[in-house]
C-alpha cells in the first residue's frame, strides 16, 4: 500500500510540477502578448491622428487658415528643406501666410 501511495505522490508531484513550468512560460508570454496588443492599439490611434492632420493641412492650404498649421506643427520644430536649409515652426507659419 505504501508503494501505491508513494506513487500516486510522486506523480502528483511530477503533475504540479509540470503545471508550474507551463505557467512560468505561458504567463511572460501572456503579459508581452497583452502589451503587443495596446502597442498596436495606441498605433492606431496615433494613424488617424496623422491621416486627420495630414487632411486638416491640404484643406488649410486651399483656405489660407495658418491657424492649422499652428496647431499641427510643433514648437521645437526644425524642417529642412530640400536645398538643406533649415526652418522654424515661426518660418513656416511665416512662409505660409
Amino acid at each position: 500500500m505504501r508503494e501505491a501511495t508513494a506513487k500516486h505522490s510522486s506523480g502528483k508531484l511530477l503533475l504540479a510540477r509540470a503545471v508550474l513550468g507551463s505557467l512560468l512560460v505561458a504567463l511572460p508570454l501572456l503579459a508581452m502578448s497583452l502589451a503587443l496588443a495596446q502597442s498596436t492599439d495606441d498605433h492606431a490611434s496615433e494613424r488617424v491622428y496623422i491621416t486627420q492632420a495630414e487632411s486638416d493641412w491640404a484643406e488649410s492650404v486651399v483656405t489660407n487658415d495658418v491657424s492649422v498649421l499652428e496647431r499641427i506643427l510643433a514648437n521645437d520644430l526644425v524642417g529642412v528643406d530640400i536645398d538643406g536649409s533649415h526652418y522654424s515652426k515661426a518660418d513656416a507659419i511665416k512662409d505660409f501666410r
